[in-house]
């Protein structure tokens, strides 16, 4: 099942064969400061690829994992999945993934403006949420862009490299369904 597929771009369920490709750029230097992911410690690596291919809640429904494929390319290069917190009522939590080699054309917008609405009908949620490092200014343009709204800071979200992270808190909430 292909969620977008365009000649630029294809968005799928991700399967287990994705995850070398997708281990190979989060290993990387270059990948992203921002996350608990250190290609010295390649079980950072393996534990956060595995948490973004098989989402907590994806065998009953409540999650999404997706695959980004680029037209002309033959491996994902990219992941977003969504994980819904049921209580106290359903609420995504949004993490992508890119490659470095394919940031800055666009690919994570047009994913993430195809496959939001799709989250918010098929995994019936209310609003969804995603943090992103104070200090990476390009996730927090993508989440911008595609109408997320900034809420407020989160102090010490998360630890990258022994050093606690403050992160920004993006929001989206559902639109009224049309009468």
């Amino acid at each position: 099942m292909v969620l977008i597929g365009t000649d630029r771009l294809r968005v799928r369920p991700i399967e287990a064969a994705d995850e070398p490709h997708v281990r190979c750029y989060a290993g990387r230097e270059d990948y992203c400061p921002y996350l608990p992911v250190d290609p010295k410690q390649p079980e950072t690596v393996v534990s956060y690829v595995r948490q973004q291919i098989s989402p907590e809640g994806l065998d009953a429904g409540n999650a999404l994992a997706l695959a980004i494929v680029p037209g002309g390319v033959d491996r994902p290069v990219g992941t977003i999945t969504v994980s819904v917190e049921p209580f106290p009522v359903p609420i995504g939590q949004l993490e992508f993934t890119l490659d470095p080699e394919y940031r800055g054309r666009g690919y994570m917008t047009e994913a993430l403006e195809s496959v939001l609405p799709l989250a918010f009908r098929d995994l019936g949620l209310l609003r969804i949420c995603a943090a992103s490092d104070v200090d990476n200014v390009d996730c927090q343009n993508v989440l911008e862009r595609v109408g997320m709204q900034q809420t407020k800071r989160l102090p010490e979200y998360r630890t990258v490299n022994g050093e606690k992270r403050d992160a920004f808190l993006y929001v989206l909430d559902a639109k009224p369904a049309e009468k």
